[in-house]
């Protein structure tokens, strides 16, 4: 699971109205779960400049959708909560 200060920098990062490409590369391949995620959504190789080329090939637009994505698909789900199994209501 991606560590909570990589995590929150990368929501920092991807939050501001336009994303650093280089910046975003370097947080990207600090976490083996991010990085695998863009290298997946991408679809190229694990490659520095492979991986710059996808980013920068992307829009605005495209670009902050997939880092909304990937935060929700990193970020924990919070706490712990009760799970009925039996139909009794918690």
């Amino acid at each position: 699971m991606t560590p909570d200060a990589v995590l929150h920098r990368y929501v920092e990062l991807t939050s501001a109205p336009d994303i650093g490409v280089e910046d975003l590369y370097r947080l990207v391949c600090t976490d083996a779960d991010l990085l695998h995620r863009y290298v997946s959504s991408l679809g190229c190789l694990v490659d520095p400049d492979a991986i710059k080329h996808g980013l920068r090939s992307l829009d605005r637009t495209m670009l902050h959708g997939l880092a909304r994505a990937h935060t929700w698909a990193v970020a924990p789900l919070g706490g712990d909560g009760p799970v009925a199994v039996d139909g009794q209501d918690w």
